[in-house]
């Protein structure tokens, strides 16, 4: 073998490797002639759910979704055709959280042909059934809408807002929090204009934090300007403004925040990542370079504390084809590829309560457009390990017959706290030093999180599983 065959060789052979820890892509159950829009989000340890539009005529669409069991693969799980006949959802709309064993869906809707009733509506659905959705807010020209789920039921709402046409459009961003099953008045974040030059406030990624609160960030365009900027909601507080666009975050139960943007420079284009950590901003790591600016990244954290970053490169028109990254604490890995060519949407990546990393993104079929997804079949290694819990708090959590146990060491601590999570991080039950009765909760995969006055940096999450 020649020396440019052993290369080509061991090219093919490292991509293999780079690529084997995922699943063969898979089209989602469909039955429509363009699937788009996917939504995804982890229900439970042994499943996904996936959330899409699906459009079967002129301005004639449907939410539907599907879930995916390791026994029987990906199966239908539910439309919502059988509780509103067709919707007519005019751009990228689709939103969806885990609530309660089911999902919360948002989506921007009206009642076509006329043009009343155009808003932002929401719908409950578990596999025993569903609400009717209901408008939660009247708005027009609503795209791209984030939902999210914060702590002890509240939930916020980030979407961008059109105004104006032609030349003189231009973008808002806005954010509704509400708590109780009631929105609360909306508030405008960042404001747009159209004269005398055009600015858009626009890209809105927004991200769980504690208390209430949630981290977010958009892009801000206009003529010579391309910014990110980051913020807490709802006081608006910004704490980042750097120079890109397409923003991604995310943050893990320790507060960490991790943001990801493109960065377009003369000759080249930037997938920039930094990280956000008490009160200071590291600087930034650059990921991937393009001679083209479609990165499109997406973020997700793991139930072991890995963040993960998915994105898209390739021409401006599509096809492109997506990698995917993730930060073991210390460095971010080399690029795995997923989906090589025929990428024609922003991907979306979610772990499931197993930890498993989805990947979900449209692809078209011939005439058709569908949506597909990938598992990562294997974890990070061993040597690789995730963040735990320091001893000086209290080392690992053990449960023993319904009582979960926190011990301490000798010294004294005066300011010690430790909350127990479920899943969506919201706060199950405040822990105390010793024995805690946990026999009331609800069987399933919660989260210690654990803090100390004395010695503030001695913090961290460990995951616990209840069981019966």
């Amino acid at each position: 073998m020649n020396l440019k065959l052993r290369i080509l060789a061991l090219c093919c052979l490292l991509c293999a490797v780079a690529s084997a820890q995922w699943s063969t892509p898979v089209q989602l159950p469909a039955d429509s002639a363009s699937d788009m829009m996917p939504a995804i989000t982890a229900v439970d340890d042994s499943g996904l759910v996936c959330a899409w539009v699906s459009s079967y005529g002129y301005m004639k669409q449907q939410v539907r979704a599907s879930r995916y069991r390791w026994e029987t693969g990906w199966q239908p799980w539910f439309s919502f055709s059988d509780l509103t006949p067709e919707i007519a959802v005019n751009g990228p709309g689709l939103a969806a959280e885990p609530q309660r064993g089911g999902v919360l869906a948002a989506y921007y809707n009206g009642s076509y042909p006329t043009d009343d009733a155009w808003g932002i509506w929401t719908t409950f659905r578990d596999s025993a059934g569903g609400q009717a959705p209901r408008l939660a807010l009247t708005d027009s020209g609503v795209t791209d809408l984030v939902l999210r789920a914060g702590e002890d039921g509240f939930l916020g709402l980030f979407w961008s807002n059109i105004r104006g046409s032609g030349p003189n459009q231009y973008m808002s961003v806005w954010f509704c929090p509400t708590r109780a099953d009631t929105w609360w008045p909306r508030q405008l974040v960042g404001a747009g204009s159209n004269a005398p030059d055009v600015v858009n406030c626009h890209q809105p990624a927004m991200c769980r934090d504690t208390g209430g609160r949630f981290l977010a960030a958009y892009g801000i365009q206009a003529p010579g300007i391309s910014r990110v900027r980051v913020l807490t909601l709802p006081d608006t507080t910004t704490i980042g403004e750097f120079e890109g666009d397409q923003p991604a975050l995310v943050s893990d139960l320790n507060g960490t925040l991790w943001l990801a943007h493109t960065k377009r420079g003369s000759t080249e284009n930037f997938l920039l990542v930094r990280k956000y950590a008490g009160g200071v901003w590291s600087e930034p790591e650059t990921l991937c370079r393009s001679a083209t600016p479609n990165v499109r990244p997406r973020l997700c954290v793991d139930p072991q504390g890995y963040f993960w970053l998915a994105y898209s490169s390739g021409l401006f028109t599509p096809p492109w084809w997506l990698e995917v990254r993730y930060h073991d604490g210390t460095r971010w890995s080399a690029a795995e590829a997923v989906a090589p060519g025929g990428v024609t949407s922003y991907p979306v990546i979610a772990s499931s309560h197993a930890g498993h990393i989805w990947l979900v993104w449209n692809q078209g079929v011939g005439n058709r457009t569908g949506v597909f997804a990938a598992r990562r079949l294997s974890r990070p290694g061993v040597g690789e390990a995730a963040r735990t819990m320091r001893a000086s708090v209290g080392g690992r959590p053990t449960i023993i017959r319904g009582v979960l146990r926190m011990g301490v060491d000798s010294r004294q601590h005066t300011a010690y706290r430790a909350e127990l999570l479920d899943i969506s991080g919201r706060r199950a039950l405040d822990l105390k030093p010793g024995a805690n009765d946990v026999s009331r909760l609800a069987p399933g995969v919660y989260f210690v999180r654990t803090a100390s006055g004395v010695e503030r940096l001695a913090s961290g999450v460990a995951k616990v599983v209840l069981t019966r």
